[in-house]
């Protein structure tokens, strides 16, 4: 009878214990710009834990250290078209770990990496981080859920098992990153046999404490050896978010997880208002990141998949991306040509300068580039037709003009001697366009809109589009044509002439060809 009456309390406590226990895993996430028009950093630095690291049911890597596709990281390199990317995060990572790579009077402690590393290799690895971080324009911090989970943890086992020692099997999963949850559901049961749920739950809040504190003191101590290192680095210190919303006692429970959010707003008002460098550094706020759904407590798989569902999903790793940049400075737009002395077309007297015209960037841009030059010290002829010798030499030039290895020009209409020559050879090779027979290439056979969209479609190595509606009445859906043109619309390389049409049989112009290869590199 007593025990029935009980029953209820002491699994209310033991849900308490493990939400506060999960609080731990309050993973740092990354949290103006958008992932499309964010400025340039030169050298992208990602420093932190397994959220940073890109952990989750479908990448348990307990190495680190490398990138990851669906990770936030990897959006972020891509969005800053960053040209050097070094992924400086560990799975298990603690910001004594972190602190540890960057402080050089920071002495090894094999407990501050809960994914085990030698002080042989963390001393390797230190010197590539403080030379990252010393070389660095953009830095993402990342780091500190592990100094409230793991420490405590370890604290309740200690006061659990006092009497008898802890079990061999326990002391493994603890020192298991990812059978950290076996070891929570282990000594849940343990504490619950023994009635000893109160006491552990005392134990594990008091670690908290020690943790937070831990935490605030490694978290000041690593971004003065950041900015040590690098003064003048971008800085972005990403806050926290609570991974446990979904948590359930059982299936047909309401969800309780959101009973963590007051430790989520702890650490975040810390990051972002309370810490010695919070004026200096950036901050971004992912507190509505979207993580993996939670098996109910009283699910046997509970404590197996515990570890990997508490990190982002893959929406959940775009969205703290998008956080990210949008605390970065925007892309700096190029200011409009003013058609002034400094234009590259301003000697053609036929090329339409005014505030509206289609075609003056792209000449501007073909000119710059060496595209192509007028036709001649005046004109450009921007209404001439396009032939196919042009069409590739365009091409060829926009590629960089690759050396060309053919062995033999199958082509009689080509000659050595020809402007267009390499251009041919290579235009071949690279399967942009063949000849219009098996021994003439044509050169100054005039292009249609719809050829160059196709040797666009080819030069870009594209895939097909997949349920694009086509936006042009005069592209049937059954025409040779039809899919590269319909690719050429949805990347916004070609507009068509008005109308909803697309003209796809007209010569293409010496203007309009500029216009898609513009656009299209």
């Amino acid at each position: 009878m007593h025990s029935c009456k009980t029953r209820p309390f002491v699994r209310v406590l033991s849900l308490l214990l493990a939400v506060t226990l999960l609080a731990g895993m309050l993973t740092v996430a990354a949290s103006a710009a958008s992932l499309d028009n964010v400025r340039h950093y030169d050298t992208y630095v990602c420093l932190g834990d397994s959220v940073a690291e890109g952990f989750g049911p479908d990448f348990q890597d307990y190495i680190g250290l490398k990138r990851a596709g669906h990770a936030y990281h990897a959006y972020v390199a891509d969005a800053v078209t960053a040209d050097t990317f070094c992924p400086m995060a560990r799975p298990g990572g603690s910001t004594g770990e972190v602190r540890f790579y960057l402080d050089n009077d920071y002495a090894y402690n094999s407990a501050d990496f809960r994914v085990p590393y030698s002080e042989e290799n963390a001393l390797a690895l230190r010197a590539e981080v403080q030379k990252a971080v010393a070389d660095a324009d953009l830095i993402t911090l990342n780091v500190g859920s592990n100094d409230l989970f793991t420490t405590s943890l370890f604290a309740v086992a200690a006061v659990l098992y006092a009497d008898s020692g802890i079990p061999e099997d326990v002391q493994n999963m603890l020192g298991n990153f990812g059978e950290l949850g076996k070891a929570f559901q282990r000594m849940l049961t343990t504490a619950e046999k023994l009635g000893r749920l109160p006491e552990v739950l005392r134990t594990f809040n008091e670690k908290v404490g020690e943790g937070f504190q831990t935490f605030r003191t490694n978290w000041n101590a690593i971004c003065k050896s950041i900015y040590a290192l690098n003064p003048d680095v971008t800085l972005v210190a990403v806050g926290f978010f609570n991974p446990v919303k979904s948590l359930r006692l059982s299936a047909n429970q309401p969800q309780i997880g959101q009973i963590m959010d007051p430790i989520a707003r702890m650490m975040n008002r810390f990051v972002r208002y309370q810490a010695d460098y919070a004026r200096q550094y950036l901050y971004a706020d992912v507190y509505n990141t979207e993580c993996y759904e939670l098996v109910p407590v009283d699910d046997p798989t509970f404590g197996s998949t515990l570890v990997p569902a508490v990190h982002p999903t893959h929406a959940g790793h775009k969205y703290m991306a998008e956080q990210i940049v949008k605390v970065l400075p925007q892309k700096e737009e190029p200011k409009p040509c003013d058609g002034g002395a400094s234009c590259p077309s301003k000697a053609f007297t036929d090329v339409d300068r005014s505030a509206d015209s289609w075609m003056h960037e792209p000449i501007d841009w073909a000119v710059t580039n060496e595209i192509t030059n007028g036709t001649s010290a005046s004109t450009f002829s921007p209404d001439a037709e396009c032939t196919r010798a042009q069409a590739v030499t365009f091409l060829y030039r926009m590629a960089g003009k690759p050396a060309v290895t053919a062995a033999e020009n199958p082509f009689r209409d080509v000659k050595a001697e020809d402007y267009y020559y390499n251009a041919v050879l290579w235009a071949v090779k690279a399967g942009v366009t063949n000849g219009t027979s098996s021994d003439t290439f044509s050169p100054d056979k005039t292009c249609t809109r719809a050829e160059i969209a196709a040797f666009l479609f080819r030069y870009a190595n594209a895939e097909l589009p997949e349920n694009v509606q086509s936006p042009f009445s005069d592209v049937p859906a059954d025409a040779w044509y039809a899919n590269v043109v319909l690719w050429a619309a949805d990347q916004g390389i070609a507009k068509g002439v008005g109308g909803g049409k697309f003209a796809p049989d007209n010569p293409c112009t010496r203007a309009q060809i500029v216009t898609f290869l513009d656009r299209a590199q």
